[in-house]
C-alpha cells in the first residue's frame, strides 16, 4: 500500500469578494460530500470574514441612519 504523507493547505484572500465566492463554492460542495473537513473550510471561512462583514454591517447601518 502506498504511503500518504500529511500536508498543510494555505488558501489566501485579498478581496472579500473572492473569499465569499469560495464559501459559496465550499457550501455547496458540502451537500454533495459532508465530509469533516470541508465542514472546518467552510467555518474557517466563516470565522475569518466575522470582522469583515461587522464593519461592513456597521457600515451600511450607519448609512441608512
Amino acid at each position: 500500500m502506498p504511503k500518504f504523507k500529511p500536508f498543510a493547505l494555505r488558501l489566501e484572500f485579498y478581496d472579500p469578494a473572492d473569499a465569499e465566492h469560495f464559501l459559496q463554492g465550499m457550501i455547496v460542495a458540502r451537500t454533495n460530500n459532508s465530509n469533516d473537513t470541508i465542514v472546518e473550510i467552510i467555518d474557517g471561512i466563516n470565522e475569518a470574514l466575522v470582522a469583515y462583514r461587522y464593519e461592513k454591517l456597521k457600515e451600511e447601518m450607519a448609512a441608512n441612519a
